[in-house]
């Protein structure tokens, strides 16, 4: 016993060393017995020279038994166990646990209490280590939102693997945390254990949430809207949706519209269609581009476009909306023509209203005669059949040139006169007097 106590240096697996009357073999010779008694073993550095790291790494760990054979004579039995390998591994899941980033929870199978919680999980959820070691899986339910928490809680009883599934934590501040839980048995000192391991995704599941609100109040107040309003990508213009409005505008419904550009249902002219797609490009978005616009049933009305970018489920979309203008243009056009009536008949007014309305009238022109001889030959024809009310083709025929040639005559046209579409372009010419 003496030699041991020189060789070998026991510390208890708190880490305080054993006094040299506490060793086993002493203790026996005292009578004492010994059930199961675990100490590190180190041999005892009293050489300088040894290294005590190198020391350390040639501990072992030991249990001890030991029974006096009699009370009369120093003679005892001491068995002596080496569960070093088992403590060695006992002490890599410990670091491994207590460092690993992933919240986890351990509990025990035979009666489902929970018995070791890394820092994660508290951190996760705001508890004190000791508000959740010894509750119940029922106590504090991991699979509380879990769709089919019954069966669940059922494997998790059994010891089955569990799969990850979507479910939430009551936090310390009673609020819910969500959570993608899973379930893997193993054994902690022998004993059946389940190990739940758990990914946040509480700020995921609230942007969702959120994202969801947001686009239940977008979808209501798009088909709400009086103003008739389309969906589509930016880098195509294929239609994804149309609200009530446009789908009253227009006669078309949605197997009509879906898939589909509004140039392929007959709704505008190519033209129009390159246009909006042009001054998307340029600008990301647009006001008041006037296009003329055809229903189902042939009817014809002058629209004013309007077009704002937005994103949809992470790609490009332009929302464009479309403002009926045909009842303003109506009346603009039979106010020109009353007008044009009257001032035939200077008698309806005095000399002095007369004289005024021809000199408004008569500076308007001249603002037109000044853009219109900033016009080239072709361009001045093109405007002459334009405002007669000739399509693209029919001027093409007309000047006998090529219909790409025609476009480019009409946008410059548009960029020179202040206008944006082939009926404002006529508006414009029978207001200033120079349709035809």
């Amino acid at each position: 016993a003496a030699g041991y106590r020189e060789r070998f240096k026991l510390v208890d697996l708190e880490d305080v060393p054993l006094p040299s009357g506490g060793y086993p073999a002493d203790r026996l010779l005292r009578g004492e017995g010994l059930e199961g008694l675990e100490v590190n073993v180190f041999p005892n550095c009293s050489d300088d020279s040894d290294n005590s790291d190198a020391a350390t790494e040639r501990a072992w760990v030991h249990r001890y038994h030991g029974v006096p054979l009699s009370e009369d004579q120093p003679y005892a039995i001491l068995y002596i166990q080496d569960t070093t390998a088992k403590h060695d591994a006992e002490r890599r899941f410990e670091r491994a646990f207590s460092s690993n980033p992933a919240p986890a929870i351990i509990s025990r199978l035979s009666d489902l209490r929970y018995i070791k919680v890394d820092k994660s999980f508290l951190e996760m959820t705001g508890f004190k280590r000791e508000e959740v070691i010894g509750r119940t899986a029922y106590e504090f339910d991991a699979f509380a939102g879990a769709e089919d928490r019954d069966r669940l809680l059922e494997s998790f009883h059994k010891g089955e693997m569990i799969k990850p599934v979507e479910s939430y934590l009551t936090a310390q501040d009673g609020n819910k945390k969500f959570v993608i839980v899973g379930g893997q048995p193993l054994k902690v000192n022998d004993e059946p254990c389940m190990l739940l391991t758990f990914t946040d995704i509480d700020e995921r599941k609230r942007m969702e949430n959120a994202l969801r609100q947001s686009e239940e109040r977008f979808s209501k107040t798009f088909n709400a809207a009086p103003v008739a309003a389309a969906l589509s990508f930016l880098d195509e213009a294929r239609f994804l949706d149309v609200n009530n409005a446009f789908r009253k505008l227009t006669g078309y419904g949605d197997e009509d519209v879906m898939g589909r550009t509004g140039a392929e249902l007959g709704l505008w002219s190519n033209e129009n269609e390159e246009m909006m797609a042009t001054a998307m490009e340029q600008r990301r978005s647009y006001q008041g581009v006037e296009i003329a616009l055809s229903t189902k049933e042939g009817n014809e009305y002058a629209v004013q476009v309007s077009a704002e970018t937005l994103m949809i489920d992470e790609r490009a979309c332009v929302l464009r909306m479309f403002h009926d203008v045909s009842d303003w243009k109506r009346t603009e056009a039979e106010l020109i023509d009353a007008i044009d009536q009257v001032m035939s008949d200077p008698s309806w007014f005095s000399t002095s209203v007369a004289q005024k309305i021809m000199d408004a009238r008569g500076k308007v022109s001249s603002e037109a005669k000044t853009k219109l001889a900033q016009l080239t030959k072709r361009e001045q024809q093109t405007f002459t059949l334009s405002a007669r009310g000739l399509d693209n083709d029919a001027i093409a025929k007309e000047l006998d040139v090529a219909k790409n040639t025609v476009r480019n005559y009409v946008a410059s046209l548009y960029r020179k006169l202040g206008v944006h579409s082939r009926a404002e372009l006529m508006v414009w010419a029978k207001r200033n007097g120079v349709a035809g």
